[in-house]
């Protein structure tokens, strides 16, 4: 066991056989490490959902991975499928896969790029739909107006770092207030619906997650965790994924952020009925507190392929 997984806890029998794994490829330890968290980011909510360790995914199952990461990075993406390949190869070498079969193999480039545009297509989620999947979500057992908040917050484009952080003095007269220290640097225009769940959402005291009853911290945070426990980026990505999956829907708070950030583009594009590079830049610039001067480029490739109609003026 590498050094800086040995206080992880209750570590179910996916992420076991990633372990075993690791040991077995010989890395050194930062870099089983990373390829650890890799997993975890990536693909354990997959392994969660379709009840079964990767090396017995289908090919469809894969691609459904492949095409889903959160991320513009091209070179994660390979990093990803490079590190899925290794590892169904290394329990088909151990006898432990009937089939003998390493569906990565199978997926060509043309297919990925094909499939990737399908699903990229249906990333892109309205302000409206999000509202009617998080109240047909709240029928299900496993999900309540916490979990549901968190999603429209992520759909109003706030990052994990400023829905942790907001509180309730920060909604004022139809706005969500976005502070760095104690300046505003941004402002949300809300509605009656988020001030509807948000009340629902703050009576909560407690909520059940297997057979275990949690109490819910007393703060004014608006988005709240478990008393006493930090509210980590994992646990509010699966917050999300409750929500989501609980719909059969496969949207991310990264996606959820990027659908605030295309709404805001279609704005403009609708008002001038055409689009520029400096559009896009504005409205990240506005938008991601802290970007840089080149972080709009790959909103621009995406949001062409998700609305090829719409009019853009490279010069």
């Amino acid at each position: 066991m590498f050094e800086g997984l040995k206080r992880e806890t209750n570590r179910d029998k996916f992420l076991q056989n990633k372990i075993i794994f690791l040991n077995d490829m010989g890395y050194k330890e930062s870099t089983c490490e990373n390829l650890y968290r890799m997993f975890k980011n990536y693909i354990h909510d997959f392994e969660l959902s379709y009840n079964k360790d990767l090396m017995n995914f289908k090919r469809s199952e894969l691609e459904n991975i492949i095409v889903s990461l959160a991320t513009f990075s091209i070179r994660t993406k390979a990093n990803v499928i490079s590190l899925i390949r290794g590892y169904v190869g290394y329990w088909i070498d151990r006898g432990a896969i009937n089939n003998n079969i390493n569906f990565v193999e199978l997926i060509n480039r043309e297919l990925m790029e094909e499939v990737n545009e399908v699903r990229l297509k249906s990333k892109y989620i309205s302000l409206d739909d999000t509202y009617r999947i998080v109240y047909k979500a709240l029928s299900s057992s496993d999900v309540n107006e916490m979990d549901c908040l968190i999603v429209i917050m992520a759909r109003y484009g706030l990052s994990y770092k400023e829905i942790i952080s907001i509180e309730k003095e920060d909604i004022k007269n139809g706005y969500i207030n976005v502070r760095k220290n104690t300046k505003v640097v941004k402002r949300i225009k809300i509605d009656n619906r988020f001030m509807n769940l948000l009340s629902e959402a703050s009576s909560l005291k407690e909520f059940t997650s297997g057979n275990k009853v949690y109490k819910y911290e007393r703060s004014n945070k608006v988005a709240r965790y478990i008393e006493d426990r930090p509210f980590r980026y994992g646990a509010l990505r699966k917050c999300i994924f409750k929500v989501m999956s609980s719909q059969d829907k496969d949207i991310t708070l990264a996606d959820l952020n990027k659908s605030y950030i295309y709404d805001k583009v279609l704005e403009i594009y609708n008002k001038k009925g055409f689009l520029i590079a400096n559009d896009f830049k504005e409205v990240v610039k506005a938008n991601i507190i802290g970007s840089g001067s080149s972080t709009y480029s790959p909103y621009v490739k995406e949001f062409l392929k998700m609305f090829p109609k719409v009019e853009y003026r490279s010069k």
